[in-house]
């Protein structure tokens, strides 16, 4: 079924369309609502709100869900950041951009504040909706951080298991 369900997901029909034809919700900048907890829910949101809205996510290089993915999910490798967009890029059918002048060929550009996003609801049929938020989870969670590679500031990622490791311990059983 997980497999199905990926399959599903990726095949991102949106990013076929000419720019002309596409409707684009664009999260930008380092503000946001809340801290971690609320900024995993807004880039969750906001996948969603593209989904229920026939748009496209476009993400600023450098925003605020580039450091949310790049602190705890998904490093970039070998310092080879076009690797990492296209990973991006497929794993969530996004498109990046690293000037505000690459989305003026799009249809329509959606800016919503952080907060908006977070405040969202998903008017569609529940399980549907928990099919797509499961994916995504799954999807990051595919690619938790080990402590290699870099975060959006270039700085070496920590192993997103060592907090689970410091109130525990490293005993295993």
């Amino acid at each position: 079924i997980d497999i199905r369900r990926t399959r599903k997901y990726r095949e991102c029909p949106l990013l076929q369309n000419p720019p002309v034809q596409t409707t684009l919700l664009l999260l930008e900048g380092l503000e946001t609502f809340g801290r971690t907890g609320n900024n995993l829910i807004e880039l969750l949101h906001s996948l969603q709100f593209a989904r229920d809205h026939d748009a496209v996510v476009g993400v600023m290089m450098g925003s605020w869900p580039m450091h949310l993915i790049t602190d705890m999910w998904m490093a970039i490798q070998d310092d080879d950041i076009a690797a990492w967009r296209v990973f991006m890029e497929r794993a969530f059918c996004i498109r990046t951009f690293d000037s505000l002048e690459e989305t003026e060929q799009y249809k329509k550009v959606i800016h919503m504040e952080t907060r908006d996003l977070f405040m969202y609801r998903n008017k569609g049929p529940l399980n549907q909706y928990i099919e797509f938020q499961g994916h995504i989870i799954r999807t990051l969670f595919r690619s938790y951080n080990n402590g290699i590679g870099l975060n959006m500031r270039k700085q070496p990622v920590k192993d997103m298991c060592s907090v689970l490791n410091a109130i525990f311990g490293n005993e295993q059983h």
